[in-house]
């Protein structure tokens, strides 16, 4: 089993290593005081204290609950609520924070020095104690923890924070789909990252779930539910030639820890439900809250069929599906589907009658949830109904004229960019569909009261579209009701250009998150480093009153400077070099900081580089190589000068590790192997694209009965994929050689199948055909 073990192992050994480092601090003695009627969570903090004092400064703090004769000072957890001695300390003067404020002060109890550790609330109360561990030097990453060099003294001399967050709303997303996301995390790889999401004083964790998932089970009209799996199915095999198959020990296919042996759908869902509960309680032990993602308006396959059967008649013309796209993600179909479209709309009785199963499916099966995400799905789904529909919705909420129709209709239709949500006429389809999507959550949530009536009355509602359009039309339909979910778009350097759409959100009465991607699945696992654009994003979002964001990745250890802007920005105004800076420093030391600070530049105009000329390029899907083979217009420019960037970045990394401390080698390798990765990969399927074109050359010189041209070009078509394998075989190395989590385990299982496998049997086909031919002439 590739989990968390791993992980906390190297985290240990690393803090443990400072402990023989001789500390003045460890001949005085301190203790920890908390509150008698201190709960779990402060009681948390103060364990979470005493670790860090005895693996930074070697300093054995006993917890106790009052102040002792034999003591030189003292460490007060928890707020005066809970904690009389940090009423005493301080003399009753607590400063007034909300339950997401953390205070931190040096003061005097009984004549000796004392710091002050506490917040709002038990959860601010933790943070507090990592502020204070974060000060003394310790950085924490999602890989591990890293303790300073030369610690900062302690007791401080001076310790006066008082600090409220920026944003309140600060997500992390677990689960989701593809094999680059957290599918494969078992229970041990969610408690190490949920704890080091604490650290960075992250407070909701929330989870994407899919209709072909084995998260929840229902029955509707006889039918029961019999799709449920990971990763959309697809079987990612395991054999001889796996490259990296040390790493996955004994398995033979790809497959989350908690799901193994488990065979039949009943297991699978048993296994399912397992894991997300486990994931909630963990996150609330941790002060977290919790949230549930889910779609509706999207069913699985065995419902989709039996829709036209079970509908009274054709709710819409098939006439409007001519153009639309089918798609099939192995168990899930997205898009529109032929079979079961016309009858998807809110106006069929059978749609809204198996949302509201859906619905009360997630919410019964998971009633400790905080927040229940009910989605759209992700690709347009739109039908000239939409007119009919918005004349309903404003009949009843007065849409208009505050929201006139037809304008809308025009800003989609001419506000457009290159590539992603804003494409082309998807803009006029996402408003489209967004008009039926709240018609049918206006049905679910205010006219059935779907929550209001559930197990889970108090929970909150997140409601999310695509359209920048409708975005301030949600709160007139759900005000109060709902918290609003803005996606702006795929790609951050997108959403950086039209940060002015979200000045809705200071008009507006809900509470708006925005969706901050740290990195995209299209552009897939290339070094992705979109700082620069979240941090035009972030300072937006605090002009316009935006409450937070919802975090949005693809692996985890490969985005540790993402993750940390996103994290220190909330609560401060930084700029991505501080937060580099700062990481560097506090990882590697100050020797690399130069280095490392111009590679992240040059990774960030990669990055900018790849947004432009690399959407899909490295999608993790079964045609992620299939489709370079396939494609007959040859390397691509674009790519090249994107791998360049990258070769440029390589070397500061190298010399930065050079001047690095043991403790931040892993640090850099993974980025100098994801490079390494990267160069490799562009080389390999730029060669598979020359070699196709020498294959179409040949099968021309075929069909002109050319049988030497034919011949060479054959040869030479088998040269090139031998060589592409080659380029392919050793960046697919390099990725190996720095697996951290699950995450990458799974892009190297998927790498794998969908690259190594599948173009070694093209070469083999190619090889085939150019040893046996025959040629009529």
């Amino acid at each position: 089993m590739f989990s968390s073990r791993a992980w906390v192992s190297l985290s240990l050994a690393l803090v443990l290593s400072a402990a023989d480092k001789p500390s003045a601090a460890a001949s005085r003695r301190y203790a920890v005081l908390v509150g008698r009627t201190a709960g779990p969570l402060e009681l948390y903090a103060a364990s979470e204290l005493r670790k860090y004092l005895r693996s930074i400064y070697g300093l054995d703090a006993p917890l106790e609950n009052a102040p002792g004769a034999d003591c030189d000072g003292y460490l007060i957890v928890g707020g005066p609520e809970s904690n009389p001695e940090t009423s005493a300390a301080l003399a009753g003067a607590w400063p007034k924070v909300s339950e997401q404020g953390i205070v931190l002060k040096r003061v005097s109890l009984g004549g000796k020095p004392a710091l002050v550790l506490g917040g709002g609330s038990p959860a601010a109360t933790l943070w507090a104690v990592y502020e204070f561990v974060q000060g003394a030097g310790v950085q924490f990453l999602l890989e591990n923890d890293v303790l300073p060099a030369r610690p900062a003294p302690f007791p401080p001399e001076r310790l006066d924070v008082v600090e409220e967050p920026q944003l309140h709303f600060r997500s992390y997303r677990g689960i989701n789909d593809l094999p680059t996301s957290l599918v494969f995390y078992g229970v041990e790889d969610y408690h190490h990252l949920i704890d080091q999401l604490a650290k960075m004083k992250f407070n909701v964790f929330y989870v994407n779930t899919y209709p072909f998932q084995p998260f929840v089970d229902y029955e509707f009209r006889g039918q029961n539910k019999t799709t449920g799996v990971l990763d959309y199915g697809w079987k990612l095999v395991i054999h001889s030639d796996t490259i990296g198959k040390e790493l996955f020990g004994s398995r033979k296919e790809m497959v989350n820890p908690e799901f193994a042996g488990a065979t039949t759908y009943r297991e699978r869902v048993q296994a399912a439900s397992g894991l997300l509960h486990e994931i909630f309680r963990y996150a609330h032990s941790r002060g977290m809250k919790v949230g549930l993602m889910f779609l509706i308006n999207q069913f699985p396959i065995e419902f989709n069929r039996r829709l036209p059967e079970w509908s009274d008649r054709k709710y819409l013309s098939p006439e409007i599906i001519k153009g639309a796209v089918s798609i099939r993600l192995g168990a899930s179909e997205e898009g529109v589907d032929r079979a079961s479209f016309p009858e998807l709309t809110p106006d069929n009785p059978v749609v809204m009658d198996l949302n509201r199963t859906i619905v009360r499916a997630h919410i019964e099966s998971y009633p400790e949830a905080d927040y229940y995400g009910l989605y759209q799905p992700e690709l347009p789904r739109s039908s000239d109904e939409y007119r009919q529909i918005w004349s309903r919705l404003d009949k009843k909420y007065h849409l208009q004229p505050e929201f006139d129709l037809d304008r809308m209709m025009e800003s989609a239709r001419t506000h457009t960019q290159p590539v992603g949500v804003r494409q082309g006429t998807r803009p006029q389809e996402e408003l489209k569909t967004s008009i039926a999507y709240a018609d049918t959550l206006d049905k679910l949530i205010n006219e059935d009261q779907i929550i209001a009536k559930s197990v889970n009355p108090h929970a909150t509602l997140v409601v999310s579209t695509f359209s920048d359009e409708f975005y301030p039309v949600l709160a007139k339909i759900f005000k109060g009701t709902a918290i609003q979910q803005v996606e702006m778009d795929y790609l951050s350097s997108l959403a950086a250009q039209r940060t002015e759409m979200l000045a809705f959100a200071a008009k507006t009465p809900m509470k708006v998150e925005v969706m901050a991607s740290m990195a995209d699945d299209n552009i897939g696992i290339l070094p992705q480093l979109p700082t620069p654009s979240l941090d035009r994003i972030f300072r937006a979002m605090k002009s316009y009153h935006v409450d937070g964001f919802l975090g949005r990745q693809f692996l985890v250890t490969k985005l540790e400077a993402a993750t940390a802007y996103v994290a220190r920005s909330a609560w401060s105004d930084v700029t991505p070099d501080d937060v580099y800076r700062s990481q560097i420093a506090g990882v590697c030391g100050e020797a690399s900081v130069p280095e490392m600070l111009s590679a992240y530049h040059v990774i960030e105009r990669a990055s900018l580089k790849g947004d432009e000329v690399a959407m899909g390029f490295l999608f993790p899907v079964p045609t992620m190589m299939q489709k370079h083979w396939t494609a007959t217009d040859g390397p691509r420019p674009g790519w090249d000068a994107l791998r360049d960037y990258y070769r440029e970045a390589l070397p500061l990394v190298l010399t930065a590790r050079s001047k690095s401390r043991p403790e931040g080698y892993s640090y850099l390798d993974q980025l100098a192997g994801q490079l390494r990765f990267a160069i490799g990969y562009i080389e390999a399927v730029q060669e598979v694209r020359r070699a196709r074109l020498t294959y179409e050359s040949a099968r021309k010189a075929f069909e002109a009965k050319d049988s030497t041209g034919y011949g060479e070009r054959m040869e030479e078509t088998d040269r090139q994929l031998s060589e592409a394998l080659a380029l392919l075989k050793d960046a697919v190395g390099n990725w190996a050689a720095e697996v951290r989590d699950p995450s990458d385990l799974g892009a190297l299982a998927a790498l794998n199948t969908f690259c190594w496998d599948y173009l070694k049997g093209v070469a083999h086909q190619v090889y085939l055909e150019s040893q046996m031919w025959e040629m009529p002439l």
